[in-house]
């Protein structure tokens, strides 16, 4: 699913901007929100041409709410809420703490027979195909030519025939310049959602079709425990809407054509072993990619949901109420130990993970003798390379103290036996040789 949150449709060479606020916070008051958070929809529609959905926001310090597509109401209790003609959602005053709304959407092929288009303003279609002056002229030259040679349809099947000829998905791409643009779709073709969604858009406006970038989340994972989405951060997503007639806005994932297993599966699935890397934070490594863990995970978000969900959304009366329902009553100290819990529970588990990966390691008896060799001769500026064997490294000693040879040929030999061979009884003979070594040298 896509959840819808800003719409950029002014770009001044370097960056999207959206045109205008939200709300103008001067001259808010109920009586002008009456009606606002609801938008016309066919009456001819039942209850499964519509989702219904509930939506529990973390907090972002801003007034835009993340809706799906065609919502057409949306009401959050006692706060301000409004649908505006972009298909967004707004919210007064900013989400400072963790709320919960209620939305209603058309179905996506639902919407696509039952959508009415109106003819864009004059105002709306300038603002839509305006690019600034003085930048990426390379596509501005390309969209040219697109126009004269095709039309709409025929232009964006072609610009998205381009993104899957030799672009590529990383979240390590290129520094641009100037002509950000001509540089990515001429030059480096390697980015990520924004650097599609805002090339193709600057295209299409060259090429005369009215474009946006369209900014939120894309995808989520889901939690069978208490049947509801998780949208993680790492689903942020940019795509493009271009006006047809006929059609009214289209949404075009620039990204899909490049990656679509970023769109079909997540973000984790598109990226190379470099990006997952970089953007890994260790949760999901090693021990706790297992399916117990997992599963514990998936359990204690979702307690946190039905919290949040149940709990923290209802007034002090309601409240109460839950809490003498779970814990017989609402003494003080239930209620503390019901919220330590969880609390000192999280923190074991983050106690023993550290515990797992601070255990020692066994380290083995020629390694340890080897060790004090490497050491001795790494003062003697010959220390070891990551990438070398113990044959190699010794090797490139000698061909330096050719005098060592003899020594160090002997402690290859016993080092190689009790490694690789097996025969400890050799790794007194090595300790041996390797002390007697470093006891001639100095």
């Amino acid at each position: 699913q896509y959840w819808r949150g800003l719409v950029f449709d002014s770009f001044d060479g370097r960056r999207w901007k959206k045109t205008s606020s939200h709300f103008d916070n001067s001259r808010l008051n109920r009586k002008k929100l009456e009606g606002a958070n609801i938008r016309e929809a066919d009456s001819s529609l039942g209850e499964n041409d519509i989702w219904n959905y509930e939506v529990l926001l973390e907090p972002h310090n801003y007034q835009w709410l993340f809706i799906l597509p065609e919502t057409f109401y949306i009401d959050s209790g006692q706060r301000y809420t409004r649908l505006t003609v972009k298909n967004l959602a707004s919210t007064h005053p900013s989400v400072s703490q963790r709320i919960r709304y209620s939305a209603r959407s058309i179905k996506s092929d639902v919407a696509k027979g039952s959508k009415k288009t109106e003819a864009l303003t004059d105002a709306m279609l300038a603002q839509n195909l305006e690019i600034p002056i003085g930048f990426n002229p390379r596509t501005r030259d390309y969209g040219d030519s697109l126009r004269s040679q095709y039309n709409s349809t025929e232009i964006i099947n072609k610009v998205l025939g381009l993104f899957r000829d030799g672009f590529s998905y990383t979240l390590q791409a290129p520094a641009l310049g100037k002509h950000s643009v001509d540089e990515f779709l001429f030059g480096t073709r390697r980015g990520f959602c924004e650097h599609f969604s805002s090339s193709f858009v600057f295209l299409m406006r060259a090429a005369g079709i009215p474009a946006r970038v369209v900014v939120g989340y894309q995808g989520g994972e889901v939690n069978e425990e208490e049947n509801y989405i998780r949208v993680r951060q790492s689903e942020a997503h940019a795509w493009a809407e271009v006006w047809l007639d006929g059609s009214g806005w289209v949404r075009i994932d620039p990204t899909a054509a490049v990656a679509p297993s970023r769109i079909e599966r997540g973000l984790e699935y598109s990226l190379s072993q470099n990006d997952i890397e970089l953007m890994d934070a260790g949760f999901g490594a090693g021990v706790w990619s297992s399916s117990w863990i997992q599963k514990l995970r998936f359990s204690v978000d979702a307690w946190g949901y039905h919290w949040h969900r149940w709990v923290l959304s209802y007034d002090d009366q309601a409240q109460e109420r839950l809490i003498k329902q779970w814990l017989g009553s609402s003494a003080p100290w239930k209620i503390a130990l019901l919220v330590i819990l969880p609390i000192a529970l999280l923190f074991i588990m983050h106690w023993l993970r550290q515990l797992y990966l601070s255990r020692p390691r066994y380290v083995y008896d020629e390694t340890k003798s080897f060790k004090r060799l490497e050491f001795f001769l790494s003062r003697r500026g010959y220390a070891q390379k990551t990438d070398e064997t113990v044959e190699n490294y010794l090797e490139r000693v000698t061909k330096s103290e050719p005098q060592w040879s003899e020594d160090l040929s002997v402690i290859t030999r016993f080092f190689n036996s009790v490694s690789y061979e097996g025969r400890a009884t050799n790794t007194k003979n090595l300790n041996a040789q390797i002390t007697g070594f470093i006891k001639r040298i100095r």
